[in-house]
Protein backbone atom coordinates (compact mmCIF):
# COMPACT_ATOMS: atom_id res chain seq x y z
CA UNK A 1 0.00 0.00 0.00
CA UNK A 2 1.36 3.43 -0.90
CA UNK A 3 2.09 6.11 1.62
CA UNK A 4 -0.66 8.70 1.26
CA UNK A 5 -0.26 11.80 3.43
CA UNK A 6 -3.95 12.63 2.98
CA UNK A 7 -5.01 9.55 4.98
CA UNK A 8 -3.24 10.47 8.20
CA UNK A 9 -2.67 13.45 10.46
CA UNK A 10 0.12 14.30 12.85
CA UNK A 11 -0.53 14.33 16.58
CA UNK A 12 0.92 16.97 18.90
CA UNK A 13 4.22 15.08 19.03
CA UNK A 14 4.61 15.08 15.25
CA UNK A 15 3.83 11.39 14.87
CA UNK A 16 1.18 10.19 12.47
CA UNK A 17 -2.14 9.67 14.21
CA UNK A 18 -5.38 8.03 13.18
CA UNK A 19 -7.57 9.99 10.75
CA UNK A 20 -11.14 9.19 9.71
CA UNK A 21 -11.06 5.88 11.58
CA UNK A 22 -8.08 4.57 9.60
CA UNK A 23 -4.95 3.55 11.49
CA UNK A 24 -1.75 5.29 10.49
CA UNK A 25 0.35 3.41 7.95
CA UNK A 26 3.63 4.14 9.72
CA UNK A 27 4.96 5.18 13.08
CA UNK A 28 7.24 8.08 12.26
CA UNK A 29 9.01 8.28 15.61
CA UNK A 30 11.29 5.44 14.55
CA UNK A 31 10.31 3.24 17.50
CA UNK A 32 10.97 -0.39 16.78
CA UNK A 33 13.00 0.54 13.72
CA UNK A 34 16.74 0.02 13.49
CA UNK A 35 19.25 0.23 10.68
CA UNK A 36 19.81 -2.98 8.72
CA UNK A 37 23.12 -4.87 9.13
CA UNK A 38 24.52 -3.55 5.82
CA UNK A 39 24.39 0.00 7.23
CA UNK A 40 27.91 -0.45 8.54
CA UNK A 41 29.16 0.15 4.97
CA UNK A 42 27.10 3.32 4.46
CA UNK A 43 28.47 6.83 4.76
CA UNK A 44 26.60 9.08 7.20
CA UNK A 45 25.66 12.46 5.70
CA UNK A 46 27.63 15.24 7.37
CA UNK A 47 26.41 18.39 5.62
CA UNK A 48 23.95 21.24 6.22
CA UNK A 49 20.68 20.57 8.07
CA UNK A 50 18.46 18.59 5.70
CA UNK A 51 15.30 20.26 7.03
CA UNK A 52 16.56 23.66 5.83
CA UNK A 53 15.78 24.98 2.36
CA UNK A 54 16.62 22.62 -0.49
CA UNK A 55 19.40 20.67 1.28
CA UNK A 56 17.54 17.33 1.12
CA UNK A 57 16.69 17.96 -2.52
CA UNK A 58 20.38 18.60 -3.23
CA UNK A 59 21.40 15.36 -1.47
CA UNK A 60 18.86 13.24 -3.35
CA UNK A 61 20.25 13.06 -6.86
CA UNK A 62 17.99 11.23 -9.29
CA UNK A 63 18.34 7.42 -9.18
CA UNK A 64 20.74 7.74 -6.19
CA UNK A 65 19.29 5.72 -3.28
CA UNK A 66 19.80 7.07 0.24
CA UNK A 67 18.73 5.72 3.63
CA UNK A 68 17.08 7.61 6.49
CA UNK A 69 17.70 6.20 9.95
CA UNK A 70 15.34 6.18 12.96
CA UNK A 71 16.70 9.51 14.20
CA UNK A 72 16.34 11.25 10.82
CA UNK A 73 20.00 10.88 9.92
CA UNK A 74 20.77 10.35 6.22
CA UNK A 75 23.17 7.79 4.75
CA UNK A 76 24.76 7.50 1.31
CA UNK A 77 26.52 4.57 -0.33
CA UNK A 78 23.40 2.42 -0.15
CA UNK A 79 23.54 -0.56 -2.52
CA UNK A 80 19.91 -0.58 -3.68
CA UNK A 81 18.68 -0.06 -7.21
CA UNK A 82 16.14 2.62 -8.04
CA UNK A 83 12.89 1.43 -9.64
CA UNK A 84 12.54 1.67 -13.42
CA UNK A 85 9.97 4.36 -14.12
CA UNK A 86 9.55 3.92 -17.87
CA UNK A 87 6.10 4.49 -19.35
CA UNK A 88 4.45 4.64 -15.92
CA UNK A 89 0.79 5.26 -15.20
CA UNK A 90 0.59 8.67 -13.45
CA UNK A 91 -1.90 7.30 -10.92
CA UNK A 92 -0.04 4.13 -9.84
CA UNK A 93 1.49 4.57 -6.41
CA UNK A 94 3.98 1.70 -6.43
CA UNK A 95 6.67 0.49 -8.82
CA UNK A 96 8.84 -2.62 -8.50
CA UNK A 97 8.23 -2.93 -4.74
CA UNK A 98 8.81 0.78 -4.03
CA UNK A 99 6.01 3.05 -2.75
CA UNK A 100 5.68 6.46 -4.39
CA UNK A 101 4.97 9.26 -1.93
CA UNK A 102 1.61 10.77 -2.77
CA UNK A 103 -0.27 13.92 -1.84
CA UNK A 104 2.46 16.55 -2.13
CA UNK A 105 2.06 18.04 -5.60
CA UNK A 106 0.40 21.41 -6.12
CA UNK A 107 -0.83 20.51 -9.59
CA UNK A 108 -4.47 21.52 -10.05
CA UNK A 109 -6.80 18.53 -10.29
CA UNK A 110 -4.07 15.93 -9.70
CA UNK A 111 -3.10 14.34 -6.38
CA UNK A 112 -0.92 11.47 -7.59
CA UNK A 113 2.73 10.79 -6.84
CA UNK A 114 4.31 12.62 -9.79
CA UNK A 115 5.53 16.13 -9.13
CA UNK A 116 5.85 18.82 -11.80
CA UNK A 117 9.43 19.62 -12.82
CA UNK A 118 9.06 23.07 -11.24
CA UNK A 119 8.29 21.58 -7.79
CA UNK A 120 11.01 20.74 -5.30
CA UNK A 121 11.61 18.41 -2.38
CA UNK A 122 11.20 20.67 0.64
CA UNK A 123 8.76 21.60 3.39
CA UNK A 124 6.24 18.95 4.46
CA UNK A 125 7.51 16.38 1.96
CA UNK A 126 11.11 16.74 3.19
CA UNK A 127 9.95 16.49 6.81
CA UNK A 128 8.04 13.30 6.04
CA UNK A 129 11.08 11.74 4.35
CA UNK A 130 13.29 12.58 7.33
CA UNK A 131 10.69 11.32 9.83
CA UNK A 132 10.14 7.88 8.25
CA UNK A 133 13.09 5.46 8.34
CA UNK A 134 13.84 3.51 5.18
CA UNK A 135 15.28 3.81 1.69
CA UNK A 136 14.46 6.77 -0.57
CA UNK A 137 15.22 7.72 -4.14
CA UNK A 138 14.15 10.51 -6.48
CA UNK A 139 13.04 9.15 -9.86
CA UNK A 140 12.00 10.64 -13.19
CA UNK A 141 9.05 9.34 -15.18
CA UNK A 142 10.21 8.62 -18.73
CA UNK A 143 8.05 7.86 -21.74
CA UNK A 144 8.62 6.74 -25.33
CA UNK A 145 8.64 9.44 -28.00
CA UNK A 146 5.13 9.03 -29.45
CA UNK A 147 5.99 10.98 -32.62
CA UNK A 148 8.82 8.60 -33.53
CA UNK A 149 8.36 5.39 -31.48
CA UNK A 150 10.78 3.41 -33.67
CA UNK A 151 13.59 5.87 -32.79
CA UNK A 152 13.89 4.52 -29.25
CA UNK A 153 14.01 8.10 -27.98
CA UNK A 154 12.38 8.94 -24.66
CA UNK A 155 11.42 12.07 -22.78
CA UNK A 156 11.14 12.74 -19.07
CA UNK A 157 8.07 14.28 -17.54
CA UNK A 158 7.71 14.68 -13.80
CA UNK A 159 9.47 13.16 -10.82
CA UNK A 160 8.55 11.34 -7.63
CA UNK A 161 10.10 10.16 -4.38
CA UNK A 162 10.07 6.38 -3.99
CA UNK A 163 10.22 4.75 -0.53
CA UNK A 164 11.04 1.23 0.58
CA UNK A 165 11.13 0.13 4.25
CA UNK A 166 14.20 -1.53 5.70
CA UNK A 167 13.91 -5.30 5.40
CA UNK A 168 13.00 -7.09 8.61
Amino acid sequence: MAFDETKVERDSGGKFAEKNGCPPEVNLDGSGTSLPPQASSWKKYDGPDLREGSNLSNLMEFDHVIAIGPDGEAYEGVSKHAPDCFNVDPYHTSIEGWELMTGYTNQHGYNGPWMHDSEQLSGRMADDVLDRPGYYVAVYASYPDEDEPESGQTYEEGWAIAYKPFES
